[in-house]
């Protein structure tokens, strides 16, 4: 077991911890069910041995000298073998490619800045496919309308991606599966479709140094900056088709069965600002360190371990005002689940999300870390997350926005309900964490125990400024609580705790009950507002027009379905929908303007 975190064998806690899997999948990808947490100096000085035989190349194919002199060297494909000398050609402003450029084994690439830009449509600028010991280095990469991705990498070995500009790509660089090796520093990624770094399946002894990544557009999990995940790969060239259509979830398996994940990955000084999505999005990675990253910004968490994500190490980050979903759409808030909790008045979603979240994850390590100003919480463990350790952080300021019904905390556990039928993960309370030696000031709670979270240690914290600073919500058993510094009273065991408790549970047990039309309505709303954006308008006032005849007080779509009667130039009938809409939301101001322009329209007719 791991160190210091004690779960009596034949306890309820332990026998739900042996059948998860997340143990499962631990134990046929390690060989131990519940391992220590990995040492994070060992695992770091390898990776960083380990991948750095790519700064040791042969010589270079593209080698830009300097600008004054306004040429560069070109080593032809032909002469790669040959001793024959580089040819000087005028250097370049920009380069158009109408296909990719495919690396070699052995070679340097060093555009030295120039601009490459594509004239025809490609997934990727750079390919490499199944090569070994190559560096590229100083590509400026501007594309149109996120019309292409920067660089993939399959079967490659020693490779280093440095000092490189992606601009406005779907992807920035993208690891499909079995590289090893690969050093990606100093670049910079900004504006994407979706994932500034995608690392997905058997890939290991990976750097990811000192990168810059900057608004990325999508709100997807797998969108977030930085993505180790265990996506099955269905199509090796079709990242696509390893989603579903509208390529916000997956098509995921059961933990157990996905056994291609990173790991050995070292994620070091890189800055995610900016995102739709999270930070960082761990999907079922392994033996990996995250240090020294800033992580500002994003409408997600800063950073989740998720999916089966074990033996993971986070140290040393500053993770700040993120999780606020201010800039997701209603689609988005759906296909999240939480679109039903609604908006708050500065038009985010009232449903925010923490600095740092667990879900299915096992024997992680959270340490000496600064997360201050997120909207959602310090560090929260969604649920089934085993064995973890929360120890030496700096928690602070993780609750800007609550209501009565809004309430977050320095440090959650917590073992939420499914969002919907989901074999794939397991749904359990938190079991046998440590929480140890924190400085955790100004939330609703400090430490909050909720659902059935069992044997967690909650020592030698201290806890400032809070509504609470110990609360226990749920039916667990065998916590223990010690040494821990607090002015704010504790809310312990008691008969409020137990009658909250109870509300929830019953909240849970109606919400189970009730028949699936929010969700039935919500589906057929999505799919004719993606219809009207593909160019259907009229599919889209037909199927629209009969929605509402069904669900006539379905307010939110109603909105969409005026703005297209007006669209498509019929302002009677427009008129008359935003005048249902001003009635029934007399202070909205977007209804307002679009009423008063119609009915200026209609008075000047």
């Amino acid at each position: 077991m791991s160190d210091c975190i004690h779960i009596p064998t034949g306890s309820t806690a332990w026998a739900v911890i042996t059948r998860s899997q997340v143990m499962e999948r631990c134990q046929r990808l390690t060989g131990s069910a519940v391992p220590k947490p990995p040492d994070a100096a060992v695992l770091t000085e390898d990776i960083r041995k380990m991948a750095e035989p790519a700064a040791k190349l042969a010589r270079p194919v593209f080698d830009p000298v300097s600008p004054s002199r306004g040429e560069a060297r070109i080593m032809l494909a032909s002469d790669l073998n040959r001793s024959t000398a580089p040819l000087p050609i005028p250097r370049p402003a920009e380069i158009c490619l109408d296909e990719p450029l495919r690396l070699k084994s052995g070679c340097q690439y060093d555009f030295g800045g120039v601009v490459l830009r594509p004239t025809a449509p490609m997934p990727f600028i750079f390919e490499l496919d199944d090569c070994e010991e190559v560096a590229l280095a100083q590509a400026r990469v501007i594309l149109d309308r996120h019309s292409a991705g920067g660089v993939r990498m399959r079967q490659c070995r020693h490779v280093r991606v440095t000092d490189c500009h992606i601009e406005n790509g779907t992807f920035g660089i993208v690891l499909r599966d079995n590289n090893t090796g690969v050093v990606l520093s100093a670049n910079t990624i900004r504006n994407t479709a979706r994932a500034g770094v995608f690392v997905q399946g058997e890939n290991r002894l990976i750097w990811i140094l000192e990168n810059l990544i900057d608004t990325l557009h999508a709100a997807s999990n797998w969108a977030a900056g930085i993505v180790l995940a265990s996506v099955p790969i269905h199509d090796t060239e079709d990242l696509a088709r390893d989603f579903w259509e509208d390529y916000h979830w997956p098509k995921h398996g059961p933990l157990r069965a996905c056994l291609r994940g990173p790991h050995a990955v070292l994620v070091e000084s890189n800055t995610v600002v900016n995102s739709r999505s999270s930070g960082i999005y761990c999907d079922g990675s392994y033996d990996t360190v995250v240090t020294g990253n800033i992580l500002r910004r994003c409408d997600k968490e800063g950073l989740c371990l998720d999916n089966g994500t074990f033996r993971t190490v986070v140290a040393g980050n500053l993770i700040e005002h993120n999780g606020r979903r201010a800039r997701q759409t209603d689609e988005d808030l759906f296909l999240d689940f939480v679109l039903p909790a609604g908006r708050a008045p500065d038009g985010s979603s009232r449903s925010k999300l923490p600095g740092i979240s667990m879900d299915n994850a096992l024997a992680n390590v959270v340490r000496q870390n600064l997360l201050r100003g997120n909207w959602g919480g310090g560090v929260k463990m969604v649920r089934t997350a085993f064995l973890n350790r929360i120890e030496n952080n700096l928690i602070e300021g993780n609750s800007p926005w609550r209501t009565d019904d809004w309430r977050f905390h320095g440090v959650l556990l917590d073992g939420a309900p499914a969002d919907c039928a989901n074999p794939d993960l397991d749904f359990a309370g938190s079991h046998g964490n440590l929480i140890s030696g924190n400085l955790i000031a100004d939330h609703d709670t400090g430490v909050c125990l909720a659902a059935d979270s069992s044997y967690n240690r909650i020592e030698d914290n201290v806890l400032l400024n809070h509504r609470w600073a110990l609360a226990f919500y749920g039916t667990g058993q065998g916590n223990k609580v010690r040494r821990n510094r607090a002015r704010d009273p504790l809310l312990g065991v008691g008969w409020l705790s137990r009658a909250r408790a109870g509300a929830l549970r019953w909240m849970r047990a109606t919400a189970t009950r009730q028949p699936n039309t929010e969700f039935v309505r919500m589906a057929r709303a999505c799919a004719i507002i993606r219809a009207v954006r593909a160019g259907n308008l009229d599919a889209g006032l037909r199927d629209g027009a009969e929605l509402l005849n069904e669900f006539p007080d379905f307010v939110w779509f109603r909105g969409h379905y005026a703005h297209w009667l007006a669209a498509a130039g019929q302002k009677e009938a427009a008129l008359a929908e935003y005048e249902r809409l001003a009635r029934e939301n007399p202070s909205d101001p977007e209804v307002r303007r679009w009423l008063d322009q119609l009915r200026s329209d209609a008075g000047g007719a």
